[in-house]
């Protein structure tokens, strides 16, 4: 059974099939097409062969964000980040089309960051294949988020909250404070939860990175290792006393649930790392994709001069986050699904 994404697609795509409706694979769209002062169609490209496709209504580009084109997102972010999770097909596709007749672009701070690894050698489509870690994997027991100077710089368990403390910069070093970071846990976080792939009880690979004593992890990786060591046993106390004075870590009920343990006493999401090895988790932050169009509230792209473009709407991560700078779990998948709706109901009105 399918969830979450992928159910969703699964479902709109079985919709299509069973409607007839044509769907071109590996196809890109090169232009919009527009006549009379509206979006009438777009020109393809399929291999060699270029054609145009006219609509009556409208079209709706639900291509993505930017993230795969790294020109684009170095330009436009203003947090330096250019490794992702997506496929190379995420590359903006629908700011480059909607911007060539006059679509405004909207570019805001996205706090929901991914925290990314990749296991060497591992590639997908001639580029490193990233794995994420969320704050399913920092959230649990037995675990925290360090610095290269061996400090915790937020409550683990909440994705966004990583996210916007990832940004701290430090003027008189003059960089990203806690760029990159490390996931640091020991065997017993292993033992009951495992590690992306690693289920609990697989032998541990190579390429994770271990060490018997927390100074020479700490050696390992590169971080401070007196640092590294006051914040593990300073964290350590916290844990056996179910109370994180530093960040709050397991104060917050949606954490408990979906990034903790429930059955931890006595929180869910703080426990002691004292049980070697310990292992460490090299951790750089993925693009954020927060370069998108400017749309209102029917899904209608908006040109620079202030009013829609007739016959183009934007939907999902091609259209500017109605929701700010702060991510809350399902709004991506929820917006696209709404806006899409609305998108459609408006054009289908003529």
């Amino acid at each position: 059974m399918r969830t979450f994404g992928a159910g969703l697609i699964g479902h709109l795509m079985s919709a299509v099939l069973r409607r007839n409706i044509p769907f071109y694979l590996d196809t890109d769209v090169r232009s919009l097409i527009v006549e009379d002062g509206r979006v009438q169609g777009v020109i393809a490209r399929q291999g060699a062969n270029e054609f145009r496709i006219m609509v009556r209504r409208g079209v709706l580009l639900a291509t993505g964000s930017n993230v795969r084109n790294e020109a684009l997102t170095e330009r436009s972010s203003e947090f330096h980040a250019t490794k992702t999770l997506l496929p190379p097909s995420v590359d903006g596709d629908a700011i480059v089309l909607a911007g060539e007749i006059g679509g405004a672009i909207s570019i805001k701070p996205q706090f929901q960051q991914d925290l990314l690894y990749v296991i060497p050698g591992e590639e997908h489509y001639g580029t490193p294949l990233y794995r994420g870690v969320t704050n399913n994997e920092s959230g649990f027991p037995h675990s925290i988020l360090v610095n290269l100077d061996g400090d915790r710089f937020s409550d683990e368990s909440i994705g966004q909250q990583v996210g916007a403390t990832l940004r701290n910069f430090d003027v008189r070093r003059h960089r990203y404070v806690n760029v990159p970071c490390f996931l640091v846990f020991d065997q017993t976080y292993l033992d009951k939860y495992g590690l992306g792939s690693i289920q609990p009880g697989d032998e541990v690979p190579d390429w994770l990175i271990k060490d018997d004593s927390i100074k020479g992890l700490a050696e390992r990786l590169g971080v401070d290792g007196e640092g590294l060591t006051k914040t593990i046993q300073r964290f350590n106390k916290f844990a056996e006393a179910g109370k994180d004075e530093d960040f709050g870590r397991g104060e917050f009920p949606f954490a408990n649930s979906v990034s903790g343990d429930l059955t931890n006493k006595p929180n869910p999401n703080l426990g002691p790392l004292n049980q070697p090895p310990y292992f460490g988790l090299p951790l750089e932050p993925a693009a954020a994709g927060s370069t998108r169009l400017v749309t209102n509230e029917l899904a209608q792209v908006m040109h620079l001069r202030g009013q829609a473009i007739p016959g183009l709407y934007a939907c999902g991560s091609a259209s500017a986050h109605y929701y700010g700078i702060g991510y809350q779990a399902g709004c991506e998948l929820g917006g696209a699904m709404t806006f899409g709706y609305l998108a459609a109901k408006h054009a289908a009105a003529g």
